[in-house]
């Protein structure tokens, strides 16, 4: 399922390892889309921001939910200057953000685990919302 208008995009899938790449392509194009059509003044790093928040939003989701289960991408203008994105799956298990640095100040250096902490250095805001009786929406917003 796949809607979109001039202020929402949504676009369901069965999870697999493709989706993460999937939503980037489809959220650069929309934004990118949606800047023309809106005449919209964003900073030039706004888009490759967002795309890369709504893959590890996405990465994060495939990486939990069972396979070929399905996960939602929405992307929704909430505010004048504000981009609201959300990966729905349905996944009881909620993401962990893993430290960048050990105690020692050193980098971490196992593989997997950050995207988190980038997208928290990218947004305004991280959430978890929980969706009775199943999954839950891991949503974050960017301004611009």
């Amino acid at each position: 399922m796949t809607t979109t208008n001039a202020d929402e995009f949504v676009w369901t899938r069965p999870a697999s390892k493709l989706f993460p790449g999937q939503v980037r392509a489809l959220l650069r194009a929309w934004l990118i889309e949606r800047k023309a059509a809106r005449r919209q003044q964003w900073p030039d790093d706004f888009v490759s921001d967002a795309a890369l928040v709504a893959t590890e939003l996405a990465a994060n989701a495939i990486t939990h939910a069972p396979r070929l289960e399905p996960v939602t991408f929405k992307a929704t203008f909430s505010e004048p200057h504000s981009l609201w994105m959300g990966v729905w799956d349905c996944s009881p298990k909620a993401p962990v953000t893993r430290p960048m640095l050990g105690e020692d100040g050193m980098p971490v250096l196992d593989e997997g685990g950050r995207g988190l902490g980038i997208t928290l250095a990218l947004v305004a805001e991280l959430k978890v919302t929980w969706t009775p009786p199943a999954g839950k929406w891991t949503w974050a917003t960017c301004p611009f």
